[in-house]
């Protein structure tokens, strides 16, 4: 890479969301032509988003946010729903996507919405994690 006439023979990391970057040669034995050369340079830090970086992903992202709006590109953790993750699961359910169904063993109150696990313990005579013992 050429900058301010001198040859850069190391990497440069910039982080920003589509800022441009004009790069006008220097012109050499009067030679009249100038070439323009239009940069894009598009990321974040990992786990940052918005114009300038400047904001966190959300926490219960899988992977990083989309750059712009800071919705989660890859899903949410387990218990969690939503663009950004912002939503535990519907009472009754847990897990990946909130498909699965707590135990109809659980005493009164419903199960985790990550594991499962029953909150208030079992109905008489059951235990274990998901009350199935």
């Amino acid at each position: 890479m050429l900058y301010n006439g001198k040859h850069i023979n190391e990497d440069i990391h910039v982080y920003a969301i589509c800022k441009y970057i004009i790069y006008v040669p220097p012109i050499l034995n009067g030679n009249e032509k100038i070439d323009i050369c239009e940069i894009e340079i598009g990321g974040c830090t990992y786990g940052q988003y918005g114009d300038n970086c400047q904001l966190q992903c959300p926490k219960n992202c899988i992977g990083p946010c989309d750059l712009k709006t800071g919705n989660c590109l890859f899903g949410c953790v387990d218990g969690w729903l939503g663009n950004i993750c912002d939503r535990a699961c519907d009472e009754g359910k847990f897990g990946s996507q909130c498909l699965r169904d707590c135990s109809v063993n659980c005493l009164s109150s419903p199960c985790d919405h990550v594991t499962g696990q029953c909150k208030s313990g079992c109905l008489k005579g059951l235990e274990g994690f998901n009350c199935t013992d």
